[in-house]
C-alpha cells in the first residue's frame, strides 16, 4: 500500500508549467495520513498537521529527536525498525501496527509505508514515514475471521450458538439470538447471547416488535430510544433495550425462515461494516437452518413411517379395547408431539366416551374412562361434521367449545387437535391431541395423520365389532342358563286352555295391553295361572324376540333379592367371588315378570321404583349407573292396596305397578272349562306314558263333589296328573267310560265348600277311583296332596 505516490522532492511538473508556489506544502499539511520526516536512523524530525490531529498529539516539540520505532511495541516496533533498514537501503518498508491514540486511547491500526528521500546524487538523505489509519479494516477482517473460525466447523444447534457468541463479541453489544419463524406470527430462538453466556431459548409473538419487520423480510433497524419506536415490545423495553438491529434469514428459495438480531442497552449508531457481516452471517445462517429444517423432515417421515407400521401392526394383534388403545399409545406417542391425547366414542343420552390413552412404555395398559356431555366439545363437532380440528390455545375455544375449553384449563392444556375416525359411512369417534405448548400442531404433517386416522378407525371398528359379538355371546349364555333354569324348575306351561267368558275377558285385555310397553300388574289367587297370562303378554309384543325373565320375589331371601335383581360386583359383600349380572340387565329389551312383587322388602322397593321410573340402577358395590329398557309385568296373589295402607307396601310404587290391572278368575268362577282342562291334562298325561287317547267321553258322570274340589283349587286336576303317574299300564282307550257332569250352581258349590274335610277327601278318592278303575289299579287320596 502506497499512501503517497511520490515522495516531496520528486514530485514533477506537468508540461503547463510549474505548480503554484506553496502547493507541496498545503497539500502535505492538509492530508489526513500521518506524514513524518525521520533521518537514517529514523529519529523524529517532522510531523504535518494532518497526523497530528490523527494521533491526538497536541505539541511536537518533545518529541522531536525521539526515536520513531520505540513508539511501537512488540512486534509491531520489530516490523518499524525493519521498515527503517530498508528504506535506508533505498527500498520501501511496509507493515500494518497498532497504535491507540494518545489522548483518548482510542484502539486504532495503520498501514505505515516507509520510503527514502533522495539527494542529487541520488542516496538516501532522510527517510519519509506515512500511515494511514486502517481500524475500520482491521475490525472487519478480525470480526470476520473471528465469526469464521468460531462458526466454521461446527453445525446445527452448536453452529447457531457460536454464531451468536462472535457476533456479541465482536459487534460488542450485550444481546444477540438467532430465532426460527413459527406458524401464526410466532418465532422460537434457536440460540441467545445475554451479557457472557447463553441464555434459555424462548418463543413469543411476533406483532408488536420490530422483529415483525424482519420477518416480513425487511433490515431493521433503530439506533437509540427503542421503547418510543415500539412501545409494545414489553420483553425488550424491560431489559432495558435502546437500540436494535435485525436481519432476515432466507431460504434458497428466498422464502423467510427466521432472523439474526443483536440489540443493546446503549445507542448503536448505523455502522456499514456491523450491517455487512450480519447479512453476510444472516446468509451461512439461513442456510444452516434450511439444512437443519431438511434434516428434521426426514427424520420425522422415518418415524411417521415407522409409527404408521407400528400402528399396523397393533391392529392386527389387539381386538380389545384396553389393548388396543394401549398398543396404539405407544406407537403415536414418540411422533405426535403430546401431553394428553386420547379416543372419544359416541354414547346414548348425548354423551361422549374418552378413553385417555397413557403410554407407559411397558406395554399395553389400561385406559381411564371419562363420561363427557356431547355439546360444547370440539370432538362432538369433528364426529358431526368429519374435519379436522386443530386450536392454537385453549383461549379460541372457550366460547364455540366450553366442555372442552374446561377440561384444557383444568389439566393446563394450550394447544389442542381432534380428527374423525370414519370408516365407509361411519364415523365411530374422534382421536384428539392435547399440548401444553401454544400452537403445538400448527405445523403437523395432516397427510401422515390422516393415514393414521384411518388404520385407527379401521381398528376401532374391528374392536367394536368384536366387543359387541362378546356382548351378545355373553348375553345368550346368560339367557341360556336362565332358561336351563327355568327347564330345571319344570316351568312346562305352554297354552291357555278354556272357553268361558271369565277366560276370555283376561284374554282380550291381554290382546288390548301386549302392544305397548305399559307396565301389568296381574292379580290373582296362587295357581290361576298369572305367569301364563305374563307369558302371553310378552309373546304378543315387540319384544317377543328378547327373553322373558321371571323372578319369584317370594323365593329368595330378603338379603339377596337386590343381588338377584340388580346384579352384584366381585367382593361387593361376603360370598361375592365373581361379578354377577342381575336379572333387569339379562332382561335388556325383553320383559321381566316379577312375580309375588308384594313379598319385595321395602329397602329394594326403593331401587325397583327408580327403574320404573327411571330405566337405570346400580349394581350392589358399584357406581356406575346401567341403563336398560326394559318392560314390567307383576304379579301378586295379596291386595296391594291394602298392604299399602298397612304400611308394607310402597304406595308410589303400587301406582306405577298398577298402570294395567289384570284380574284372574279362579277356576271355581270359570267352571265351565273343566273339562276341556280334564282332556288336555289327561291327553299330556297320556303322551307321557306313551298311551293313546283319542277322546274323552261323555258318557260317565263325575260327581258333583268332584267339581267342587277341582273349583277349589286350580291345580287339583294337575295333582290328579301326578297321581296317574303313580298308576301302572292301562291299555288303549282305557279311559273311554269317563264322563264330566255340568257344573253345578254357585250356591252348591259353597255349601260344598264348606263341608268337612273327609267329605272332599272322600269326593277326591271316588274321582281317582274312576280314574285308577279304568288302569285296573288302586290307589287312596293321600293327606298334603
Amino acid at each position: 500500500m502506497d499512501p503517497l505516490p511520490q515522495a516531496p522532492n520528486t514530485v514533477t511538473t506537468s508540461d503547463t508549467g510549474p505548480p503554484p508556489p506553496g502547493l507541496h506544502a498545503r497539500l502535505l499539511e492538509g492530508s489526513v495520513d500521518c506524514i513524518k520526516v525521520l533521518d537514517l536512523e529514523g529519529r523524529l524530525l517532522a510531523m504535518n498537521t494532518g497526523g497530528l490531529r490523527a494521533l491526538e498529539i497536541c505539541d511536537l516539540a518533545p518529541l522531536v529527536g525521539s526515536r520513531w520505532t520505540e513508539f511501537w511495541h512488540g512486534a509491531d516496533r520489530e516490523a518499524a525498525a525493519a521498515a527503517v533498514a530498508t528504506a535506508r537501503g533505498g527500498g520501501r518498508g511496509h507493515f500494518v501496527g497498532y497504535f491507540p491514540t494518545t489522548q483518548t486511547r482510542r484502539p486504532a491500526w495503520w498501514d505505515v509505508l516507509v520510503s527514502p528521500l533522495l539527494d542529487a546524487a541520488g542516496q538516501p538523505e532522510q527517510l519519509l514515514a506515512v500511515s494511514r489509519e486502517v481500524t475500520h479494516w482491521k475490525h472487519s477482517d478480525e470480526l470476520l475471521r473471528a465469526i469464521i473460525a468460531g462458526t466454521a466447523g461446527v453445525t446445527g444447534t452448536a453452529f447457531f450458538r457460536s454464531l451468536v457468541r462472535h457476533l456479541a463479541e465482536g459487534l460488542h453489544v450485550r444481546w444477540v439470538f438467532v430465532a426460527e419463524c413459527l406458524p401464526n406470527l410466532r418465532a422460537r430462538s434457536l440460540a441467545f447471547w445475554q451479557d457472557h453466556g447463553f441464555g434459555p431459548d424462548f418463543e413469543y409473538a411476533l406483532p408488536g416488535t420490530p422483529c415483525l419487520e424482519v420477518a416480513r423480510g425487511r433490515t431493521c433497524h433503530v439506533p437509540d430510544r427503542l421503547a418510543e419506536v415500539f412501545p409494545e415490545d414489553r420483553g425488550m423495553i424491560a431489559m432495558g433495550t435502546v437500540s436494535y438491529l435485525g436481519v432476515p434469514l432466507l431460504r434458497s428459495d428466498r422464502r423467510i425462515i427466521g432472523h439474526l438480531v443483536v440489540f443493546d442497552d446503549k445507542p448503536m449508531p448505523a455502522d456499514p461494516l456491523a450491517l455487512s457481516v450480519m447479512e453476510t452471517f444472516a446468509a451461512r445462517a439461513g442456510a444452516e437452518l434450511e439444512r437443519q429444517q431438511a434434516d428434521e423432515e426426514v427424520r420425522r417421515l422415518g418415524d411417521e413411517r415407522e409409527a404408521l407400521l407400528q400402528v399396523n401392526r397393533a391392529i392386527g394383534h389387539h381386538l380389545h379395547r384396553d389393548e388396543l388403545f394401549g398398543a396404539l399409545a405407544g406407537c403415536l406417542q414418540s411422533v405426535v408431539p403430546t401431553d394428553r391425547f386420547g379416543i372419544e366414542l359416541p354414547m346414548e343420552g348425548d354423551q361422549l366416551q374418552g378413553h385417555i390413552l397413557t403410554p407407559s412404555g411397558r406395554g399395553p395398559s389400561a385406559t381411564q374412562p371419562t363420561v363427557l356431555p356431547a355439546e360444547g366439545t370440539a370432538c362432538h363437532w369433528v364426529m358431526q361434521r368429519r374435519e379436522w380440528f386443530v386450536a392454537s390455545s385453549r383461549e379460541a375455544l372457550r366460547t364455540r367449545f366450553p366442555v372442552t375449553f374446561q377440561v384444557m384449563q383444568r389439566d393446563g392444556m394450550e394447544s389442542l387437535c381432534a380428527l374423525p375416525l370414519v370408516t365407509g359411512e361411519r364415523c365411530r369417534g374422534a382421536l384428539f391431541f392435547m399440548a401444553a405448548a401454544a400452537g403445538a400442531y400448527d405445523r403437523l404433517g395432516r397427510a401422515w395423520l390422516e393415514q393414521v386416522a384411518g388404520a385407527v378407525a379401521v381398528a376401532l371398528d374391528d374392536c367394536l365389532a368384536h366387543e359387541e359379538v362378546r356382548q351378545l355371546r355373553d348375553q345368550l349364555a346368560v339367557e341360556n342358563a336362565y332358561l336351563q333354569e327355568e327347564i330345571r324348575a319344570e316351568h312346562d306351561f305352554t297354552e291357555i286352555v278354556g272357553q268361558s267368558s271369565p277366560l276370555r275377558q283376561v284374554l282380550r285385555q291381554v290382546e288390548q295391553v301386549a302392544a305397548t310397553d305399559s307396565t301389568v300388574l296381574i292379580n290373582g289367587e296362587t295357581g290361576t295361572g298369572k305367569e301364563l297370562i305374563a307369558r302371553a303378554i310378552h309373546d304378543r309384543s315387540s319384544r317377543r324376540r328378547r327373553p322373558l325373565v321371571k323372578v319369584n320375589c317370594g323365593a329368595i331371601s330378603a338379603g339377596l333379592v337386590e343381588s338377584e335383581l340388580f346384579g352384584h360386583l366381585k367382593g361387593a359383600f361376603t360370598g361375592a367371588l365373581n361379578a354377577r349380572d342381575g336379572r333387569f340387565k339379562v332382561a335388556d329389551g325383553g320383559t321381566i315378570f316379577l312375580d309375588e312383587v308384594g313379598e319385595l322388602p321395602l329397602e329394594t322397593q326403593v331401587k325397583l321404583l327408580r327403574v320404573l321410573q327411571e330405566q337405570e340402577f346400580e349394581p350392589i358395590g358399584s357406581s356406575h349407573t346401567i341403563k336398560v329398557n326394559v318392560r314390567i309385568i307383576a304379579a301378586t296373589n295379596r291386595d296391594l292396596r291394602a298392604a299399602v295402607a298397612e304400611g308394607k307396601f310402597r304406595g308410589d310404587l303400587f301406582y306405577r305397578l298398577n298402570v294395567f290391572p289384570i284380574q284372574l278368575p279362579p277356576l271355581r268362577e270359570r267352571v265351565a272349562d273343566i273339562p276341556m282342562l280334564v282332556s288336555f291334562f289327561l291327553q299330556r298325561l297320556a303322551r307321557k306314558c306313551g298311551k293313546s287317547l283319542k277322546r274323552v267321553s261323555g258318557g260317565n258322570h263325575v260327581p258333583p263333589d268332584g267339581l267342587s274340589l277341582a273349583g277349589q283349587h286350580p291345580r287339583t286336576a294337575e295333582r290328579a296328573r301326578t297321581r296317574r303317574g303313580a298308576l301302572g299300564r292301562a291299555g288303549p282307550g282305557s279311559h273311554r267310560g269317563l264322563r264330566l257332569a255340568s257344573p253345578a250352581s254357585r250356591a252348591d258349590r259353597a255349601a260344598r265348600t264348606g263341608a268337612d274335610g273327609a267329605r272332599l277327601r272322600a269326593a277326591a278318592d271316588r274321582v281317582v277311583a274312576r280314574v285308577a278303575g279304568a288302569c285296573d289299579r288302586s290307589c287312596r287320596f293321600s293327606e298334603g296332596s
